[in-house]
């Protein structure tokens, strides 16, 4: 569990991406445990994992057991968002904002890419 005092030691790097404006926050509670393993489990719901949830709100909390699809998707998606930030960071901190995207090229040509022994695509 996160707290408060951890998240700014943890996550500074994320603080002046959070102050942004066009940000897109990410609101889960999700818990994924061993999703490639023999026993997966994912805990979701609106529940804060914190005794307040628990105690005082009217927060709900679903559990599922063994359903390792289900698990790797949440696994999935919470590394997608992960990356998906880290990348962000990483662009932001190492390139002008016009120069992080100054390679790419506006035309179909990514379209002949090579694909098969040196084949490609029509």
């Amino acid at each position: 569990m996160l707290v408060p005092a951890a998240i700014q030691e943890k996550f500074q790097n994320w603080i002046p991406e959070l102050k942004r404006e066009s940000v897109a926050m990410v609101h889960s509670k999700v818990v994924v445990i061993d999703a490639f393993g023999g026993h997966p489990v994912v805990m979701t719901g609106s529940h804060n994992m914190g005794p307040k949830a628990s105690e005082k709100n009217d927060d709900n909390l679903i559990i599922l057991e063994n359903n390792a699809p289900l698990a790797q998707a949440y696994s999935v998606n919470i590394i997608a968002i992960y990356q998906n930030y880290q990348w962000r960071l990483y662009r932001n901190e190492n390139h002008a904002p016009n120069e992080a995207w100054s390679h790419l090229e506006d035309t179909d040509a990514w379209q002949g890419v090579i694909c098969k022994a040196g084949e490609e695509t029509s």
